[in-house]
């Protein structure tokens, strides 16, 4: 059973749910068309601001933004070498800051989980097999492109997952 454990405040259960689905929203992005939107970085991070300071002081929101930007700082060379993309980078920063330092080891764990579950998806031949297979049946061509390749893994995936999961607090 879903638990959103936001204790009768009615602004942290439509902030949840505004976070739940915008990360959604960005996952399809990045599934679909292999970009994620910096509008919808910028909405949900000017979205969590306000919700962060209220409910965790300013002190805290300055170490969480702080952890956001030591997660910046740690990943730009994985952008510059061009082993991630921009987005991702974004994305992580983002969720860094909306999931905060005392939750920091869940979402890396659910990140692993469901980056590792996602890649072993992309490189096994039987879901490939199964998409294509689904793709001749519906008569939509346009879909076989869509189907993520070992060059190209849309890791905002998982990281939206991983968000949500946070988020939802499972």
């Amino acid at each position: 059973m879903l638990n959103l454990n936001v204790e009768g405040d009615s602004f942290a259960f439509v902030f949840t749910l505004f976070a739940v689905f915008l990360n959604g929203y960005i996952g399809i992005c990045d599934g679909l068309h292999r970009r994620i939107p910096n509008q919808s970085l910028v909405i949900l991070l000017c979205g969590a601001v306000p919700y962060l300071i209220m409910t965790r002081g300013v002190s805290d929101f300055l170490w969480d933004a702080g952890l956001g930007l030591l997660c910046l700082l740690s990943l730009f060379p994985l952008y510059v070498k061009r082993k991630m993309g921009a987005g991702d980078v974004k994305l992580i920063v983002v969720s860094a800051v909306i999931v905060g330092l005392s939750a920091m080891g869940d979402f890396l764990t659910w990140l692993a989980i469901f980056g590792i579950g996602f890649s072993v998806f992309v490189f096994l031949p039987l879901p490939r097999l199964m998409w294509m297979g689904a793709a001749y049946l519906l008569s939509r061509p346009d879909l076989q492109n869509c189907y993520p390749t070992a060059r190209s893994i849309p890791y905002g995936i998982p990281i939206s997952l991983a968000a949500i999961m946070i988020l939802l607090k499972i």
